[in-house]
């Protein structure tokens, strides 16, 4: 029993010594750190893809190193407004050679004035001579215009361009758009020649104004054709003195004629 003893301590001892050498191996290989985690100012976080940023304090306060938000895009341009459709041509007016209007005139209390013949018309021609007309001053020798001194005188020659006769039954006189007015008459026109009819014209008015003749025509077989004449240009007589104006009516019910106007022509 004696023998045993020693050998038994012997073991204690080796197995002290062992557990004494591992704690100073374990104590020793973990050095105690001089900084504690409380004074680090940043840290280290890892990203999704395994790659590492540094951030500061500032980056958990919303600081300047934060990475700046893309641009808009550009707000495109609106597009132009489409051009105006253009308002459709008028309609051409009626032909003066082959709708010279009705004859006739129809009333009316406004000034007229009547697209001329064309040259182009396949019978007739007209013209006026002279136009402009000059004043003359000469008086008309006919009763009603005794106490008209304004006067004018002038021609329209009708022109027959083929063999045809024909025969001028009506015509219309106009003075500054108004008809004056309608006489028969019975003038024949040869084929191929001309006929002159005289004019004249006397007013109370001595400025310038404007005339116009319409005729009607037939050939040998009863046609009818309309003829609108030129306008004629009747000058100012040069002695002529605008009158004053008009007095300002003293009621409503009050009215001040302008100048009066009394014409004759034939």
């Amino acid at each position: 029993m004696s023998l045993k003893r020693p050998r038994s301590i012997a073991a204690l001892m080796f197995v002290a010594l062992s557990a004494a050498v591992i704690g100073a191996s374990c104590g020793g290989s973990q050095p105690a750190s001089p900084i504690s985690p409380s004074s680090l100012s940043s840290a280290g976080l890892a990203s999704a893809d395994g790659s590492a940023r540094v951030t500061t304090a500032s980056d958990e306060s919303g600081g300047l190193d934060e990475e700046p938000l893309p641009e808009p895009p550009p707000v495109p341009e609106p597009p132009p407004a489409p051009a105006p459709v253009p308002a459709p041509a008028p309609a051409p007016g009626p032909d003066p050679a082959t709708n010279p209007g009705p004859f006739p005139a129809p009333p009316t209390r406004f000034p007229v004035r009547w697209t001329p013949t064309p040259d182009s018309h396949d019978y007739l021609n007209l013209k006026t001579d002279p136009n402009p007309v000059l004043f003359s001053g000469v008086p008309v020798p006919l009763q009603s215009c005794d106490a008209l001194p304004n006067t004018w005188y002038y021609s329209t020659i009708i022109h027959s361009r083929t063999g045809n006769i024909f025969r001028i039954v009506e015509r219309e006189n106009y003075f500054d758009g108004y008809l004056t007015s309608r006489t028969s008459v019975n003038i024949e026109i040869p084929g191929q020649q001309n006929v002159s009819i005289s004019t004249r014209w006397c007013s109370t008015s001595g400025k310038a104004h404007t005339a116009q003749h319409r005729f009607k025509v037939v050939d040998g077989s009863g046609r009818e054709l309309i003829l609108n004449g030129p306008l004629v240009q009747l000058q100012q007589n040069p002695n002529y003195v605008p009158p004053p104006p008009p007095a300002a009516p003293t009621s409503q019910s009050q009215r001040v004629a302008g100048e009066a106007l009394v014409v004759f022509g034939d």
